[in-house]
């Protein structure tokens, strides 16, 4: 019941950067940290209290409680939008896309480097 209440204080917003909603996966990936202290000293799982008819592994009822009410009452992503003319237009024009990528040439060593090339693989007779 310890990891339970850990995860509880995480899906608070008490970890390491102190996020006020965690997702799952943030979650999940602390409470298997904490226990790999115990696997790595060959005791049990804390996270799970046996396995299902297939072989999966159950969780202990409170962990499995916290991961449903997260997954439950987390907010979707937003859609994200396709990138249209109009968007890089505007940001050009507000100074975030800077234009000397468009006119950036070649450094000379690469035409000397190609016409050495060329010369060295054909050579006047």
């Amino acid at each position: 019941m310890i990891i339970c209440a850990y995860a509880q204080d995480i899906a608070d917003g008490h970890s390491i950067n102190g996020a006020t909603n965690p997702t799952l996966k943030t979650i999940q990936n602390y409470v298997k940290s904490a226990a790999d202290v115990a696997t790595a000293s060959r005791l049990h799982d804390p996270r799970h209290r046996g396995v299902n008819g297939s072989g999966k592994p159950l969780l202990i009822p409170g962990l499995d409680s916290l991961y449903s009410l997260v997954r439950k009452w987390s907010s979707p992503s937003g859609e994200t939008q396709p990138l249209t003319e109009l968007i890089f237009a505007t940001l050009f024009h507000e100074g975030y896309i800077d234009n000397s990528f468009i006119y950036r040439r070649p450094p000379r060593y690469h035409l000397r480097r190609r016409r050495f090339r060329y010369f060295h693989r054909f050579p006047r007779i």
